[in-house]
């Protein structure tokens, strides 16, 4: 409802790159100041547990609106020794797995010793890898994720959808996150 999404605000990494992953409690303390938190749920909009910890974004709903205004002003502060962005929730849950007819996924948490070879050989019972793309920062280190893209002849996104049913395989003794690659809208300079 809107009403709730007026007393909802998100809490997020100031910088993306930076490990992140608080704990539900951590956050409800991170809020306390402000007003206790109704409920903390992850960017998919499922409600987490005490013990549950969060990746990338937390959505928090707090039971009023001044609770909100207060916690804004906790952005550019540290949760978990990490500089965090808070600010008013205005979008709906992202949705979780969406069809897809993208033949690239994104695979995420990579060890560092991973190679093309290991990560072909990984999702080859999904179809034909072309190629492997290693994320890399501006000094040429991997910045530890990639994307794989598969060969779809009838268009349909099959190898996609079986690499995407792989997430959480281990590569290495690394859990590993699998996910549709989503287009990133390039920055306007």
């Amino acid at each position: 409802s809107s009403a709730q999404t007026q007393r909802q605000v998100y809490v997020r990494p100031a910088y993306r790159s930076r490990a992140w992953s608080p704990s539900c409690e951590q956050i409800a303390s991170f809020f306390a100041s402000c007003g206790k938190p109704k409920e903390v749920c992850n960017k998919w909009g499922e409600e987490l547990r005490e013990t549950d910890t969060v990746k990338e974004v937390a959505i928090v709903t707090f039971r009023k609106n001044k609770c909100c205004t207060k916690a804004i002003t906790l952005s550019g502060t540290s949760l978990c020794g990490v500089e965090v962005v808070v600010g008013h929730n205005t979008k709906p849950p992202a949705q979780r797995s969406q069809p897809t007819t993208s033949v690239r996924v994104f695979v995420g948490n990579l060890p560092w010793e991973a190679d093309e070879a290991s990560i072909k050989e990984l999702f080859s019972t999904c179809g034909r890898v072309l190629f492997v793309r290693f994320a890399v920062d501006q000094a040429g280190e991997r910045r530890g994720f990639c994307h794989v893209i598969f060969e779809d002849p009838d268009g349909r996104g099959k190898p996609a959808q079986q690499a995407i049913a792989m997430d959480g395989v281990q590569l290495n003794e690394r859990q590993l996150s699998v996910a549709a690659a989503v287009e990133r809208a390039k920055e306007k300079r």
